[in-house]
């Protein structure tokens, strides 16, 4: 009777592990178990698949080796190593990495490592890697397209020889208004501009933060030595900066984008003749 029960005892072992390498053989992480030292004890399929080759395995490696293509453990600022960080917390970490497979191709991958622990201290490391490429290069795109739009909605036009224009439409939030002093500041030191005229006709709102943005935009342009003139101030507008106690000392405000070139063209010594 106990060898039979011993018999059975080894054959659902065996099933078992059976079922556990079918699964861990079938997912799309590559998994990986590290001692403290960074070497791979065991690895699933999707790693040897991926890392190994019939020249060089993976068992044994250190897994920056295997996966970075490197002699080192990994550092900031490029990668953060998640087994440092686990150490330093105790708990799982989950950090964005850069690796290179077999063939050298780069893959962007979303690294988890978690402890394992015996007797209150940790021994292993169980390491899972998803390969995220699809997701970084989409996410990529994404803020490139972004950047471009924000860029088409803040254009500066060199209107004249030492005059330059920034037409303003819709709302100003934090991410444009780094936009705007950017482009803006960009023109004046390519054009060398003395005068800018920020047109403000199409910004619906001027509440504090807008009118704090507008403030520092032309602070730094003045810093450059470039004068600032600011148009199409309305008048629930101009009530706005009145209340909201708005310095706009050292700018020149006009109603009208018309009325503000008249004004930059005469600083400039300039004269609108009509033929």
């Amino acid at each position: 009777m106990a060898k039979n029960r011993q018999a059975k005892n080894i054959e659902e072992g065996i099933h078992d592990l059976t079922i556990y390498k079918k699964v861990l053989d079938n997912v799309h992480e590559e998994i990986m178990l590290l001692d403290t030292d960074y070497r791979i004890l065991w690895a699933n399929k999707g790693v040897m698949d991926k890392y190994g080759s019939a020249k060089a395995g993976v068992i044994s490696e250190p897994c920056y080796k295997v996966t970075h293509g490197i002699d080192h453990v990994c550092r900031p600022p490029h990668d953060i190593c998640p087994i440092e960080e686990v150490m330093k917390d105790g708990g799982p970490v989950t950090v964005l990495h850069t690796h290179f497979n077999r063939n050298g191709d780069k893959i962007y991958a979303e690294v988890t490592s978690y402890p394992v622990y015996d007797n209150g201290r940790i021994t292993e490391f169980i390491h899972i890697s998803r390969d995220v490429t699809e997701r970084v290069i989409a996410e990529e795109r994404l803020k490139e397209h972004q950047k471009a739009i924000i860029e088409l909605s803040t254009p500066v036009i060199e209107v004249w020889k030492g005059i330059i224009a920034l037409p303003l439409i819709g709302i100003i939030d934090s991410s444009r208004a780094r936009q705007i002093m950017e482009n803006l500041l960009d023109v004046i030191v390519k054009t060398s501009a003395s005068i800018a005229i920020i047109d403000i006709t199409g910004v619906p709102i001027v509440d504090t933060e807008v009118a704090d943005r507008l403030i520092k935009t032309i602070k730094a342009a003045m810093l450059l030595g470039t004068r600032c003139v600011m148009v199409g101030i309305k008048p629930e507008i101009a009530q706005s900066m009145v209340h909201l106690g708005v310095d706009l000392s050292g700018v020149s405000t006009f109603a009208s984008l018309q009325s503000g070139l008249d004004y930059a063209f005469r600083e400039m010594g300039l004269k609108v003749v009509p033929q």
